[in-house]
Order: C-alpha cells, then sequence, then structure tokens
C-alpha cells in the first residue's frame, strides 16, 4: 500500500534544503524516514534516521534525486525490506562518513543511479534468513568507492557487494568488504570496472563471485 507517514519529505523540487542534527523516527509500515522526489541540492548532515517497520526505508532518493549531500548520519533500519539507503533513478550524490545498517536486507541499494559518490561510510547488512548485501548496484555506473567498509554479516546469504546488470565503470578502491553469511563481492554481467587496494575476505563461503563478468573488470 502507499506509505503511511514520513519524518521528513522533500517532492517536486524542493531544492537547496539544509536538514542538520534531527532525530528522524518512523514506526508505520511502508513508512521511509526521509523521501527525496525529484529534489537535488539538497544537504543533510549529522542526523539520526531509524525505521522500525517492513518496507519502510531509512532514506529513499527516488526520480532525479541528483546532487544532494549525505554527511556524518547514522541510518538504521529493523524492519524487513527496509533499505538502509535506497537510490532509484537519482545520480550525482555524496556519501560522507555515514554509519548505515539494515538489520534484513541491504544497507545501500542503488538502481539505476550513476556518478554517485560513496566515501568513509561503513555499511551493514545482518539479514538472516534473506539476502542482504551492504552494496547493491544494478544498472548503475560511473559511481566512485573509497575507503568504506562494506560488511555482510548476517547468518542468511549474506555479502559485502553486489555488482549487477550492466553497472559498468566503477570505481573502488581502499574498501573493506567482508562477507561473513556468504560471499564479499559478486560481479554479474558487468564490465569495466576497477578494483584497488580493497581488502576482500569471505568467512563464510566465498570471497569472489563473477557471473558473466567480462574480463574488462580489473
Amino acid at each position: 500500500g502507499n506509505a503511511s507517514a514520513y519524518a521528513i519529505r522533500l517532492q517536486s523540487s524542493s531544492d537547496n534544503n539544509t536538514i542538520t542534527n534531527n532525530i528522524l523516527n518512523t514506526t508505520g509500515f511502508n513508512s521511509p524516514a526521509m523521501l527525496l522526489f525529484t529534489s537535488s541540492g539538497n544537504t543533510v548532515t549529522n542526523n539520526t534516521i531509524m525505521t522500525s517497520a517492513n518496507q519502510s526505508t531509512g532514506v529513499w532518493l527516488f526520480s532525479s534525486a541528483n546532487s544532494n549531500t549525505f554527511t556524518g548520519n547514522a541510518i538504521n533500519t529493523s524492519g524487513v525490506s527496509a533499505y538502509g539507503v535506497l537510490s532509484d533513478t537519482s545520480s550525482n550524490n555524496v556519501y560522507d562518513d555515514n554509519v548505515i545498517q539494515s538489520r534484513y536486507t541491504h544497507g545501500i541499494w542503488l538502481f539505476s543511479s550513476s556518478s554517485n559518490n560513496l566515501t568513509d561510510n561503513v555499511v551493514r547488512s545482518l539479514a538472516v534468513s534473506v539476502q542482504g548485501l551492504a552494496l547493491d548496484l544494478q544498472g548503475s555506473s560511473s559511481n566512485e568507492v573509497h575507503n568504506n567498509t562494506f560488511h555482510g554479516l548476517g547468518a542468511g546469504p549474506t555479502g559485502g557487494i553486489i555488482l549487477f546488470s550492466s553497472s559498468n565503470y566503477n570505481n573502488f578502491t581502499n574498501n573493506n568488504l567482508i562477507g561473513t553469511g556468504y560471499y564479499a563481492l559478486v560481479l554479474g554481467s558487468v564490465s569495466h570496472n576497477h578494483f584497488e587496494d580493497n581488502v576482500v575476505n569471505a568467512t563464510g563461503n566465498i570471497s569472489l563471485w563473477f557471473q558473466s563478468a567480462s574480463v574488462a573488470n580489473n
């Protein structure tokens, strides 16, 4: 059904706002704490962002929510299908020095979202019985991902990072990838991604998994 509530909703060219030092919390089903819909140039800094119900994402960027900056936020979701950050067709956003954790699904999901910058974040998925990824890129290209820690720490099929569905030309340097439940890094149907000076460790099963991935990944 439709979302029942938002803590903050920026919609239809709600641009260039500053959101700082707030506690944002939702408890209802399908109630993201923050929605940015076709809104750009916003600065979101040092907030505590929490959701506790199913399908209640922490921060949801949708439909060209571009060129926003997220710095120093603590984002925690504890419901099923409640992403820490979901970026859907939104690009050129900056995520810096955030701590992002999802109890049952992905920490960050970039879907058709390109040219974003992720730096110095700690991102965790604690999924127990369903697939949970610290970082999931689908159809998302030319992202810069540096100096982050990505942990898939759950007992289920959790992983550190997955790149799928033509997520090409992404650049990963100096990241720490840990997959406790299953895998640390998966590439599927992607090419021309660059990985340099990363630490990749799967304590549960597979460190690296390449599925229909071009040898142009390096």
